[in-house]
């Protein structure tokens, strides 16, 4: 028997094949892409391993015989990139895993909504209809000429359960949150996934589910020509800072400024104790932990509030697309995240965010996050080596940590008196330089290491402004602040905004802390502000 033409005849269907399978995966992200050009706020990127795994999904995809069963596979995919798509295109915001058991109870009203802007609707349809055109045409110019699996549609149909049966065993739901620069089909199908083996199960339990009274957002005047820059710190406690009183000199360019009348320092508590879970909560300027639906409607957020003023929007970070969901994001003119920033990191490290500062026209009114990677464990490889003051070497697992950190503090305060140094060089208008960290840092205090445990300590974080050109009235309803909380922070930052934010479900004077989880599903401290800077736990 001669077995050359039957592997010469396998090479070429496995060649096909694989060519066929490239081609329907780049042709699956080519609706999000193509409607990102029609709405910049969609911010889909490419992503090597979302890819990866696409080109799988897409192998069996080509692999199957029969085209009702490829029908059927695409009509599933269709359905979750449209539900995206069209959920971006009216709302502004990517499905929350949360928020997907209402459309099967308010149907009426969705399509409603959807058939009285249905122009808006017409490019995602397109785009998906143009996508899925194309798959079909192709799978009938090859299929005959692809490999033969057996099965491929059952294959399919057994990947779909895994991530539902992940859900319901998970203790971080965060991880079927949205991604910013991910696929429609991926964040889709992990809503959905979320919905099926955590929410549905819950509500067929029994258990109630929580309800708040929606905010009040009062819009005043606009704020006129000013710069707004929120730098957001990493696990950054005011412990280890001397301008709080520490005793090793990590801030000796912020204790510069204790003179200047602009300059604001208060020790303040976080509204979580993991990034996840904090910077959403603080961009939204919400209270209540487990308030999710507020998160997702973008009730009171800080970057579509400053786009509503008039403000150039930007999100610069110099960590992962993911860390952003539900900050804001969609409303950024210019979205930059580690993906992005990685090359310049590598050589300026946190620097890297007063490079991009500087690269953005201060004599327009902006609206600027800076979002730092410094003083994240393990905190010796965040800072330049010209800033390792104090010894590293040789050491114990105590000391190495505490001087690391300390390391990472004084980068910490070179970087924001820089950034300071910058608009007060550049900006010709009034410019609030607001700094906070997303939580703290426990370093050895009790033999506990890190932010992973829920405890005030964590959430023990600086809040810091700087004035330039500022206006006196402003700058002395910061400087009266008691132990701020981030949502007191971001309720302040609205009003120099132009904006008042009404809450009904306030209670006086109690404030929280969220657990890891966005949704409070890892539970929360709540606490009352006494004397002094005293934390009381009251539940």
């Amino acid at each position: 028997m001669q077995f050359g033409p039957l592997v010469r005849g396998g090479a070429r269907r496995l060649g096909t094949h694989l060519f066929a399978a490239l081609a329907v995966a780049l042709l699956l992200t080519l609706p999000d892409h193509l409607y990102q050009l029609a709405n910049p706020a969609y911010k889909v990127a490419f992503d090597p391993d979302e890819f990866g795994a696409l080109v799988v999904v897409a192998f069996l995809v080509v692999a199957i015989r029969r085209a009702w069963l490829l029908a059927g596979a695409l009509a599933f995919f269709g359905l979750l990139q449209l539900s995206q798509l069209l959920h971006f295109a009216y709302f502004g915001s990517l499905i929350a895993p949360h928020a997907v058991g209402l459309f099967f109870q308010e149907q009426g009203e969705i399509w409603q909504s959807l058939l009285g802007v249905a122009p808006y609707m017409l490019m995602p349809v397109s785009a998906v209809a143009v996508a899925y055109a194309a798959i079909v045409w192709l799978w009938r110019k090859t299929h005959r000429q692809t490999l033969n699996l057996l099965c491929p549609s059952l294959i399919l149909l057994a990947l779909l359960p895994i991530m539902p049966m992940k859900a319901y065993g998970t203790a971080k739901p965060q991880k079927f949150y949205p991604n910013p620069k991910s696929t429609s089909l991926k964040n889709t199908y992990y809503a959905v996934s979320f919905f099926l083996g955590k929410d549905l199960p819950e509500q067929l339990s029994g258990k109630p589910p929580k309800t708040y009274l929606p905010y009040q957002v009062i819009k005043h005047a606009p704020p006129g020509p000013i710069n707004i820059v929120v730098v957001m710190g990493e696990s950054l406690g005011y412990s280890h800072m001397s301008l709080f009183g520490y005793e090793r000199s990590t801030t000796p360019r912020l204790e510069s400024l204790k003179g200047d009348p602009g300059f604001v320092y208060h020790r303040a508590i976080a509204g979580g104790i993991s990034t996840k879970a904090s910077l959403p909560l603080f961009f939204n300027i919400q209270r209540e932990p487990d308030n999710v639906q507020h998160m997702f409607r973008y009730e009171s957020n800080l970057m579509k509030m400053a786009k509503a003023q008039g403000l150039a929007t930007h999100y610069i970070s110099n960590q992962t697309s993911h860390l952003s969901t539900y900050s804001g994001t969609e409303y950024a003119d210019h979205y930059l995240t580690k993906e992005n920033m990685e090359p310049l990191y590598r050589k300026e490290y946190d620097a890297a965010l007063v490079t991009a500062l500087k690269r953005i026209d201060l004599a327009k009114s902006n609206f600027i996050v800076l979002h730092q990677r410094n003083a994240h464990s393990p905190y010796h490889y965040n800072y330049p080596p010209a800033f390792e003051r104090y010894p590293t070497a040789n050491l114990d697992r105590y000391q190495f940590t505490v001087n690391t950190y300390d390391n990472a503090v004084g980068f910490t305060d070179h970087v924001l008196h820089e950034i300071i140094q910058t608009v007060k060089q550049r900006s010709k208008v009034p410019t609030y330089v607001f700094f906070t960290a997303d939580h703290g840092e426990l370093i050895g205090e009790d033999g506990k290491y890190g932010h992973a445990m829920l405890e005030p300590g964590v959430a023990a974080v600086p809040f810091i402004l700087y004035a330039h050109r500022g206006d006196a009235g402003k700058i002395a309803q910061f400087r009266a602040m008691q132990h701020p909380s981030h949502y007191e922070i971001g309720k302040a930052i609205a009003r120099v905004l132009g904006y008042e934010v009404v809450n009904p479900n306030e209670k006086d004077g109690v404030f929280y802390i969220n657990g890891a989880n966005l949704d409070g599903s890892a539970g929360y401290l709540a606490y009352t502000k006494g004397p002094g800077t005293n934390v009381l736990r009251v539940e």
